[in-house]
């Protein structure tokens, strides 16, 4: 299957395609929850049309459904989920094509470019029947009718609230437009990082964060542009490895959970030894009242896999709780791994979690089961006549802790 690029660079250049188009309207539109509603039976019949081999399929989508522990949704912001939601979203923009429809696309961001705003409603209706073909559907406060020159001035807007917080200069940075993951070498870890001054992110990153937290609803474009500055801060301070920025993380990740996988590279980044990274965990998790989504939770896992970090009392609570929850096998697993890192559990109860996990999990299972102490001959059990496990068992048992392979 061909790769769809994702890139920054992409990603800037489908937001600039209907600037140099002849029509007078711009249509701008967003899937809703695009990732976690794929059906998976749609998609196995979509890999079997790419790749004509329905063992390949079949695989996949045994794999996906005990991840998901659904018969729908893929992990979201993990890099494999894209090529698979390719399987699912290009088809609708081919369809629209036919029909004879401008259309640039970006992941699940579609831009429609039509001459008049009548024939913007007809072609938003054209995209809405196409996802319903595939159960999907779209994103309301997404999907706007937009004149050209009202879409090309909120282009500039993220430029616009970046010079309105910092009164100075551009602050950019090559980060993946989804997950928010810096790209490329990252900054020299001085105050000076990049030609960008520690004062002048923060003051930018607090001036975007208190917008997005505020009691005022931002309007569709003003909020993508200043959650393009929140994700371009973070990285930076990320780079520097600055810890300043922090507490505010804390809390937007709250408000906007898709921050989590930027967040724990964050943390890790800042405090990759001590309590600092268990403290920052138990920040974040006070900041989400009841619930916390679980893809939220493993990646709030995984900067306490590392040995060098040190569990709080807090944050020992919390991953024994997810343990013993009714959660995703995977992330039960995860929350097993960081106790087992951190000598929380005996191995013996872990061999007592190991039946109950589905096959996706026991990878994790048996790492916990080799780095928690215990009786040499149940681990043996789970090693003999299984490769895979054994291979898992010797690298966990050898593995310095010190390693930077962990977490």
């Amino acid at each position: 299957m061909p790769d769809f690029d994702r890139s920054p660079e992409a990603f800037n250049a489908f937001q600039e395609a209907p600037t140099r188009s002849d029509a007078g309207y711009v249509v701008t539109a967003d899937v809703a929850s695009f990732y976690s509603y794929i059906d998976h039976e749609l998609l196995a019949s979509r890999i079997v049309d790419a790749t004509a081999k329905p063992d390949i399929a079949e695989g996949l989508v045994g794999f996906l459904g005990a991840i998901a522990g659904r018969s729908y949704g893929l992990p979201q912001t993990f890099q494999s989920s894209d090529p698979l939601s390719e399987l699912v979203i290009a088809p609708i923009e081919r369809r629209l094509v036919r029909a004879g429809v401008e259309v640039y696309r970006s992941n699940d961001d579609f831009r429609l470019c039509v001459p008049s705003h009548s024939e913007g409603m007809a072609a938003l209706e054209e995209l809405q029947a196409e996802l319903w073909r595939v159960g999907l559907d779209l994103n309301d406060d997404k999907s706007w009718i937009l004149k050209r020159p009202t879409y090309e001035d909120n282009l500039r807007r993220a430029d616009a609230l970046v010079y309105e917080y910092a009164e100075s200069t551009d602050l950019s940075v090559d980060v993946d437009p989804y997950t928010g993951e810096p790209l490329g070498d990252p900054a020299p870890t001085s105050e000076a990082g990049g030609g960008f001054g520690l004062d002048l992110i923060m003051r930018v990153f607090t001036a975007a964060s208190k917008r997005r937290l505020g009691a005022t609803r931002l309007p569709a474009f003003e909020s993508s542009a200043n959650r393009r500055i929140v994700i371009a801060s973070l990285a930076h301070l990320t780079n520097l490895r600055s810890p300043d920025g922090l507490p505010m993380a804390a809390q937007l990740l709250a408000v906007d959970p898709l921050l989590a996988r930027q967040y724990s590279f964050y943390v890790r980044a800042t405090h990759p030894s001590g309590t600092g990274a268990a403290e920052c965990i138990d920040e974040a998790l006070t900041h989400f009242a009841h619930f916390t989504p679980p893809w939220v939770e493993a990646w709030l896992i995984n900067p306490l896999l590392n040995p060098s970090a040190e569990l709080t009392q807090q944050s020992t609570s919390w991953l024994r709780k997810v343990a013993q929850s009714q959660r995703l096998g995977v992330v039960r697993a995860r929350a097993i791994l960081a106790l087992a890192v951190h000598g929380k559990t005996e191995r013996a109860e872990v061999l007592r979690w190991f039946d109950a996990m589905p096959e996706v999990a026991r990878c994790d299972m048996v790492a916990a089961a080799a780095r928690a102490s215990g009786s040499d001959r149940a681990l043996d059990s789970l090693r003999k006549g299984n490769r895979l496990f054994d291979w898992v068992a010797e690298w966990a048992s050898q593995t310095a802790d010190g390693d930077p392979a962990w977490g």
